[in-house]
C-alpha cells in the first residue's frame, strides 16, 4: 500500500531527539537571562518557567498567535487528503482503492475531519486519543476481538491529554506491546447547557475505561 500526501509529516520534517531536547534547554538559558545573569527576563515578563496543560490549552484558546501555530500545520496537513494506492502499474481502480474511497472518504465517517482535530488537540499536550465507537455489545475496557466493517463503527470522538489518563500499561516481557499504554481512563461529558444552568441540559461528565484496541494513540 502506497500513501502519498504533499504535505510532509512531522516526524519526517522535524525529528525529536534528546539532542533538541538538550540544545533548546541551553538556548533558553542564553536567552533568558541578561546584564551579567543579573536579570531574568522570565521573571520580568512574568513568563511560565514550566506551563501547565490547562495554561497551554488556555492559551490555544483566547490568544491567536497560539492558536495559530498549533492549528496551522494540522490544517494544511489534511485540507489535502492522502491519495491511497495499492497497485501504481495500472489507471484502473482496484477493489482495494474502491473500498477506501467508499469507505474512509465516505462523508457518514468524515474521518479526516476527526484526524484533523485529533492532530490539533495531540499538539496542546504530550499525546491525543481517537476513540472508536462500535457496535459490537462489549464494554469498552474489553479488547476488540473480531475485524469490522465500516457500519459497526457507530462514532468517532478525539480526546486531549486533558481528558484522558493512561491507566494500566502492558508489563508481559513476552508480547510486543511490552511497555505500551494497555487500557486509558477517557472523561466524557460536563459540556453543553448554552445560556442556561439547567442539568438537564448539559451532557453529564462521567469516566470510563478503553481497552487499547479501541483508540487510536498519537504523540507530539
Amino acid at each position: 500500500v502506497k500513501l502519498n500526501n504533499t504535505v510532509k509529516s512531522r516526524e519526517a520534517s522535524a525529528p525529536i531527539n534528546n539532542t533538541n531536547i538538550i540544545d533548546r534547554a541551553a538556548l533558553r538559558g542564553v536567552i533568558d537571562k541578561t546584564h551579567n545573569n543579573k536579570r531574568n527576563l522570565y521573571k520580568v515578563f512574568g513568563y511560565d518557567l514550566l506551563p501547565t496543560l490547562d495554561e497551554y490549552i488556555g492559551r490555544f484558546e483566547r490568544q491567536d498567535i497560539a492558536e495559530v501555530v498549533i492549528s496551522a500545520y494540522p490544517n494544511a496537513c489534511w485540507s489535502d487528503r492522502p491519495s491511497i494506492t495499492d497497485d501504481t502499474n495500472t489507471q484502473d481502480e482496484t477493489a482495494f482503492e474502491k473500498d477506501i474511497k467508499d469507505n474512509l472518504y465516505s462523508r457518514d465517517l468524515k474521518l479526516f475531519s476527526y484526524l484533523t482535530r485529533l492532530d490539533i488537540i495531540t499538539g496542546l499536550g504530550h499525546f491525543g486519543v481517537l476513540f472508536i465507537g462500535v457496535k459490537d455489545g462489549m464494554d469498552p475496557k474489553e479488547p476488540l476481538e473480531r475485524k469490522l466493517d465500516i457500519s459497526d463503527i457507530l462514532f468517532l470522538h478525539p480526546y486531549s491529554e486533558k481528558n484522558v489518563a493512561i491507566s494500566t500499561y502492558e508489563r508481559d516481557v513476552q508480547s510486543k506491546r511490552f511497555g505500551l499504554p494497555l487500557t486509558y481512563r477517557i472523561t466524557t461529558g460536563g459540556y453543553g447547557g448554552g445560556n442556561t444552568s439547567s442539568p438537564s441540559s448539559m451532557m453529564p461528565q462521567s469516566t470510563m475505561e478503553v481497552h487499547h484496541t479501541r483508540v487510536i494513540h498519537t504523540v507530539e
